[in-house]
């Protein structure tokens, strides 16, 4: 359903924008020509063209893997072109946690060496439960809505259960 629903998007643009090409299921790597625009997290049309971008991999962010905050302190611009909106999984223990009673989600941060990773959960959680994992070890993924030099923010987060 997805892929019908994404090559009827495709088409559509195709006739609206002047590009006559026909649209066929893609590879990795091949493009047709349309107009500037984004379809999911795998068709980026640019200049009339689109092109299907391999499927993203997580991005693995704990105590062996932090290069996501030297990118941003070096260059914070280019860190958010290159993360936002990327799947992202963290593990590290929980430092704080907030609990607000269906106002809002859910958040749960975790402290990786001295970077925290802010995590707005998907699920809503009983108090009692946020509070049980202060001090754990817990893994979450996520996607990623902001990087700085010392901290993520991460939203559509969900435990990762243990192995």
């Amino acid at each position: 359903m997805k892929f019908m629903l994404t090559g009827m998007l495709l088409l559509a643009v195709a006739f609206t924008t002047g590009c006559w090409d026909t649209v066929t299921t893609m590879n990795p790597g091949e493009t047709v020509e349309l107009d500037a625009m984004t379809f999911g997290d795998e068709y980026v049309v640019d200049s009339c063209r689109i092109t299907r971008t391999a499927p993203d991999r997580v991005l693995l962010i704990n105590a062996s893997s932090l290069s996501i905050f030297s990118d941003a302190r070096r260059d914070k611009n280019q860190a958010r072109q290159k993360y936002l909106n990327r799947t992202a999984r963290v593990t590290g223990r929980v430092t704080d946690v907030t609990n607000y009673e269906l106002i809002a989600a859910d958040n749960v941060e975790i402290t990786v060496d001295d970077k925290t990773v802010r995590c707005e959960l998907n699920t809503e959680f009983t108090a009692g439960q946020l509070n049980r994992m202060l001090g754990n070890t817990v893994t979450l993924e996520g996607k990623i809505e902001s990087v700085w030099s010392i901290s993520v923010w991460l939203y559509d987060c969900s435990v990762v259960p243990a192995r």
